[in-house]
């Protein structure tokens, strides 16, 4: 489960932001939280955390960067210390427009629990290299600390069993973190198992569904069947078909991908074995009788149900694990009532009862409402004067119970809405 997520020097995050789970002390919805009871800590009192988040704000205004941050601190961990990123840069964004910024190195710090037991991980870093890194735990209630690095200089806690050898290993652009999991370091295994199991779906990465393929071709696949037939029900049946392709048919990128390869084998004209995504649905004659399925291309299914697809096995994947998933725009090609159907997946104890999270941006201010969420669950992200996006939640401010949220999100009350102006301003007026 996440508790928080900070950010600073970041895209267009220049100060630091959190996300916070922790649920506040408003009593609606009890439903869409969970108590987290602390590991070892018998006085401490259970903590309230959200199911879901909802993101909300103007175009440019930072919740795409948000989730973009989200995955860059999933990538640095699962990748950075493999071999192939030996001598690339790290990939990491400042904050442009202020001069200090560009040289500042960015900052990402989560706080999670993992096999019961509360972590802090976070680092600093450029194009150039790791600066800091820290890992904080607390398996017996109280946070003790497991190691700290800055630059190449360790310093370790009791409660973290030293690798020999594992600081020499670890290049100056790697984290520690990932160089220990690599070497089975059991604390780093499971903070790495969080990590993996951490699902982020953005606009500008869209994510092979292996999850949904998975579960398609597993003794569960009538679940998975089920779950997409929520948005076409005349959906009977899915299949992977193998098929047979030359080298002409394949993708221009793939083609130049792996054309040399297969010119050095001689094998440009041999074919080429693949498997392509088929849905069969009822057929029916005139009388409405019910026929047999017949095959369509999955390519040819409509948007919605392609984006289901997409979304079905981290969905599922999520709910099994109890893991977080993070999506952008949610409600992308999906109808409101598909959207709403996902949320309250994650808020039914029935269908959630691993207490997964979901974190979501969106512009569907239908679901801006007390209706649907705790003030708590809204979050929004604007833009200050200087270009910087500041992150806050409808709980910050003084909200009557019988407010109309969405409403007032939409007169600008609680700022986050784009200021749009009279079409005259920029097609001019029109003649008398």
């Amino acid at each position: 489960m996440l508790i928080e997520f900070s950010l600073e020097n970041f895209f267009s995050y220049k100060t630091s932001s959190t996300l916070t789970m922790v649920a506040g002390k408003g009593k609606e919805f009890p439903g869409n939280i969970f108590h987290h009871e602390p590991a070892g800590a018998a006085r401490a009192k259970p903590v309230p955390v959200l199911k879901a988040a909802a993101l909300y704000g103007a175009n440019a205004g930072g919740k795409t960067n948000l989730i973009k941050a989200f995955d860059f601190m999933r990538e640095m961990v699962l990748n950075s210390s493999k071999e192939s990123q030996a001598s690339e840069p790290i990939a990491v964004s400042p904050f442009l427009w202020h001069p200090e910024s560009q040289s500042l190195p960015c900052t990402m710090e989560a706080v999670f629990v993992q096999n019961n037991t509360r972590y802090r991980y976070g680092f600093s870093v450029d194009a150039e290299k790791v600066r800091l890194e820290w890992l904080f735990a607390a398996p017996r209630g109280r946070e003790a600390k497991y190691f700290v690095r800055e630059g190449d200089d360790f310093d370790f806690g009791s409660r973290f069993v030293r690798t020999s050898g594992l600081e020499e290993k670890t290049r100056e652009n790697a984290l520690f973190l990932s160089v220990a999991a690599q070497f089975n370091h059991p604390v780093a295994r499971e903070v790495m198992e969080w990590f993996s199991g951490l699902q982020v779906i953005w606009t500008g990465k869209r994510a092979f569904p292996v999850h949904s393929f998975e579960m398609l071709e597993k003794q569960d696949r009538s679940r998975f069947l089920e779950f997409m037939r929520l948005a076409d029900d005349s959906i009977a049946d899915m299949d992977l078909e193998e098929i047979s392709l030359s080298f002409s048919d394949l993708p221009l990128n793939v083609r130049n991908k792996i054309a040399g390869e297969m010119d050095q084998a001689g094998e440009k004209s041999r074919k080429i074995k693949s498997r392509k995504l088929v849905s069969y649905h009822y057929s029916y004659d005139d009388e409405g009788k019910r026929l047999e399925p017949v095959p369509l291309d999955f390519q040819n299914e409509s948007g919605g149900t392609q984006k289901l697809f997409e979304l079905a096995g981290i969905i599922l994947f999520a709910l099994d694990h109890g893991s977080v998933l993070v999506i952008d725009e949610l409600e992308c090609s999906l109808h409101p009532k598909m959207t709403r159907f996902i949320i309250d997946t994650f808020h039914s104890s029935r269908s959630n009862p691993n207490n997964a999270q979901l974190i979501f941006a969106t512009h569907d201010v239908g679901l801006f409402s007390r209706r649907f969420f705790r003030r708590d669950q809204l979050w929004m992200v604007r833009k200050n004067d200087v270009g910087s996006s500041e992150l806050y939640s409808l709980a910050d401010f003084q909200v009557r119970p019988d407010a109309s949220y969405d409403k007032d999100y939409m007169l600008g009350r609680y700022g986050a809405v784009p200021m749009v102006g009279e079409p005259g301003a920029v097609f001019g007026k029109s003649g008398d």
